[in-house]
């Protein structure tokens, strides 16, 4: 009996050593470590080390990386004619060209941005030399690019035109000196006054001279005075104001040598004594007699006789 017993307790004990060989079953001392210290597999995977931000070249949009601005001679671009010249040289449209040649520079230079927008009126005084706002990281900032985009529509706008002409001579010039935009104390372009001519669809105009970039306002527009590029060794007196060649400024024009200039007396008489008066011109015109003709011909012969001469009688009273 003891043993009939005992046979099932060595079979379940077999039975159980072989489930734990196979890792059907776990002890109960493996869980418990388990639970308190995970095994090297169970351990999260450490997080990478982040890779360094990009830099901005990486996230700026090439037409918005800034470059250095070149304001040599108190220019907005100091070489603007020779960027003007290939910009323009082999165009097919004009205008077209100088559209794009305005919103290339502009998006890439925001001292540039911010003169033009002044001239267009999309900025105040205040926010046309606050150009700090604008750039970020080397590039357009957010602020920035909302700026560019309205400097673009209004170029872009149906009805604006883009010409090529003078910038009125009593015009005021613009420039940038030492990082401050602003205009000549004076009125008066001076020099080469090709400019750009914007005509904007509520009828405003705006100069943008040819040979610098600088626009010209029809007075002085409440901006700081700074030295622009105008040339300084024609003065600053008004009359003098502009490229007017020398011959045409005022109270500077020689007398010509082949007008006649009568003779004056050294001393005027006491009385005076009119001059004669030319005889009268014969009558003119339609109804002007007509002169005789002369006779032609032989004179008549007059032949003398004692007999007197014979009469008619045109009343015989018949």
């Amino acid at each position: 009996m003891k043993n009939r017993f005992r046979m099932p307790a060595l079979v379940a004990g077999i039975v159980a050593v072989v489930a734990l060989g196979l890792g059907f079953v776990t002890p109960s001392w493996m869980t418990t470590n388990a639970e308190a210290k995970p095994s090297a597999q169970s351990e999260a995977t450490p997080t990478p080390t982040p890779s360094p931000t990009d830099s901005a070249t990486d996230t700026c949009p090439a037409e918005f990386q800034q470059v250095a601005s070149n304001n040599v001679g108190n220019r907005v671009i100091g070489d603007f004619e020779q960027r003007y010249a290939t910009a323009t040289l082999e165009a097919n449209n004009l205008s077209d060209a100088q559209r794009e040649l305005l919103i290339t520079e502009a998006g890439k230079d925001a001292t540039v941005l911010a003169a033009w927008s002044y001239a267009l009126g999309l900025v105040t005084v205040t926010e046309a030399n606050n150009t700090d706002v604008l750039v970020e990281d080397g590039c357009l900032s957010r602020e920035g690019e909302r700026l560019f985009y309205q400097f673009e529509g209004a170029l872009n706008a149906s009805g604006t035109n883009l010409a090529e002409g003078q910038a009125p001579v009593n015009g005021t010039n613009s420039g940038i000196s030492d990082g401050v935009f602003g205009v000549n104390p004076t009125s008066g372009v001076i020099g080469d006054r090709r400019a750009i001519i914007i005509t904007l669809k509520d009828g405003t105009v705006v100069y943008i001279l040819v040979r610098c970039g600088n626009p010209v306002f029809p007075g002085n527009p409440g901006l700081p005075e700074v030295p622009t590029d105008n040339p300084k060794d024609i003065g600053d007196a008004p009359q003098r104001q502009g490229n007017l060649p020398e011959q045409q400024m005022p109270n500077q024009l020689p007398a010509n040598p082949e007008y006649y200039q009568p003779d004056q007396p050294s001393t005027p008489p006491d009385v005076y004594v009119p001059p004669t008066p030319p005889p009268p011109a014969p009558p003119s015109g339609p109804d002007a007699p007509t002169p005789a003709e002369p006779p032609t011909g032989p004179p008549p012969v007059v032949v003398e006789t004692d007999e007197p001469p014979t009469t008619t009688d045109t009343n015989p009273g018949w």
